[in-house]
């Protein structure tokens, strides 16, 4: 501790007024006493000898702070149509099956029904993307996907993004299948659009070495707000664990693929003919009655 009135004490001293000032904004955020002095040629900032070392200690970590290198920034392949043409699939293809009816060829056909596709009926994982309960499960898939599709071909390309999307929801509705194997049966693009925000998150957590809990934490928020359009809490939760776990797949692809010179031109070509390409095989397969 100061003797009683013992002066303040010069803690720096610069030939920048700016410089001073923002040592004493630091000190002012955190409640140290201090005050700027004009000398001849030079402004010091004092503070109370009992403040020193807090103030010294707040200083140098704002040093350290400043010195970080900035990060790098992020390559961005521009605008592209993707989240457009992924709106109107779903969209027309809502529009023409309507709600959930097991009546309806479509759904009795293109339902990702687990007995079904362990059967041998494996393009139901891909069909039932294309699918959705009602109105509001439409809408929610469409509008959240279509943001993250839009997100993720700025960083990784508009084809590799809709690979990703695609490849990710057909293994997240394989996989929950192989887990619950019977008593499941479930329409959506759920899985697609929790492939879409793991790559999201991920590549935003290697970005900023922060949010590493991102991709989990908003998946389970997302699987909350689209709902899966499936019977029962456990089935729903193993979907959205199926589409978290190959978003993190889809995010280790899509680093390789970020990371690859070669492949960059690939990634830039328009998908919305192969989105459209990929999504019509499996439905004439099942709308034919093929096994």
């Amino acid at each position: 501790m100061s003797a009683p009135g013992e002066l303040p004490r010069v803690l720096r001293r610069t030939g920048s007024r700016a410089q001073a000032e923002e040592w004493a904004y630091v000190l002012t955020a955190l409640g140290i006493l201090h005050e700027l002095r004009e000398e001849s040629g030079a402004v010091s900032i004092a503070v109370l000898p009992e403040d020193a070392p807090a103030a010294e200690a707040a200083l140098a970590a704002h040093d350290a702070e400043r010195s970080r290198p900035a990060p790098r920034p992020q390559p961005e392949y521009g605008p592209s149509f993707l989240w457009l043409a992924y709106a109107a699939l779903l969209g027309s293809f809502h529009l023409a099956t309507g709600p959930r009816d097991e009546r309806v060829i479509w759904f009795a056909r293109g339902s990702s029904d687990a007995e079904a596709i362990l059967r041998g009926e494996w393009w139901r994982a891909a069909t039932a993307l294309t699918l959705h309960a009602d109105y509001a499960h439409a809408v929610g898939n469409l509008v959240v996907g279509a943001f993250l599709l839009w997100a993720l071909a700025r960083r990784i390309g508009p084809a590799a993004a809709a690979w990703i999307a695609l490849a990710g929801g057909f293994l997240g509705n394989a996989l929950t299948a192989a887990v619950v194997r019977r008593g499941y049966v479930s329409v959506g693009a759920s899985t697609a659009v929790f492939a879409a925000l793991g790559a999201v998150a991920l590549l935003q957590a290697v970005a900023r070495r922060r949010m590493a809990l991102l991709a989990l934490g908003a998946g389970s928020a997302l699987l909350g707000l689209l709902g899966t359009g499936q019977n029962g809490v456990a089935a729903a939760a193993g979907t959205g664990s199926a589409g978290r776990a190959h978003g993190v797949l889809a995010d280790r692809a899509a680093r390789r693929l970020e990371r690859d010179d070669q492949v960059r031109a690939l990634k830039n070509v328009a998908p919305p003919d192969r989105l459209l390409q990929s999504t019509a095989p499996p439905w004439r397969r099942r709308l034919s009655g093929g096994g």
